[in-house]
């Protein structure tokens, strides 16, 4: 795929919860609106840090699979977060938090700033497998909206920072 990535960044222990997304985004993989990568990708015999690094340099957008595992994992915390804010602020990288489970999100000043999935801030647990599946769709379709469109950055426009919960 030439066109532009999604990143998606998740606890292992929420793999279940990046295999649904993976398969609604897939839907659109197939028609080229995007690739999607995450570090299952990653071959046997590869180094899967410079995997993971390379992966986030070439993404345009990202997506989080927010919960209390995730955020306390050295890694994410440590590597793969403050990479991808960095490059939302040089860059204009899309940032976008999933909140798959309940989890103290809210008191986590760089996650609080950033305008996430589903709407309202409902996690995705939340809900039934009908909801899960329509917010998954929803927000597949949303990455392929924003992709589409030229950045921020082209437009000479920064990237805004609104917070989870408000409609921006």
């Amino acid at each position: 795929m030439n066109g532009p990535t999604v990143f998606i960044s998740y606890s292992h222990q929420d793999e279940t919860w990046k295999d649904q997304l993976v398969r609604q985004l897939k839907v659109l993989e197939l028609e080229g609106a995007f690739g999607v990568w995450d570090d299952r990708k990653i071959a046997a015999g590869e180094g899967w840090h410079a995997e993971i690094e390379a992966a986030m340099g070439r993404a345009r957008a990202a997506v989080l699979l927010i919960s209390a595992d995730f955020l306390i994992s050295d890694f994410i915390r440590g590597t793969e977060v403050p990479s991808l804010l960095q490059r939302r602020a040089k860059d204009g990288l899309r940032i976008i938090p999933l909140i798959v489970r309940p989890c103290p999100w809210r008191r986590v000043p760089w996650l609080s700033e950033i305008q996430g999935r589903p709407t309202d801030a409902r996690p995705l647990a939340a809900g039934g497998p009908v909801q899960i599946e329509k917010d998954l769709s929803d927000l597949a379709e949303e990455i392929a909206d924003l992709l589409s469109e030229p950045s921020r950055r082209d437009k000479g426009l920064q990237p805004r920072v609104l917070t989870l919960g408000t409609e921006g």
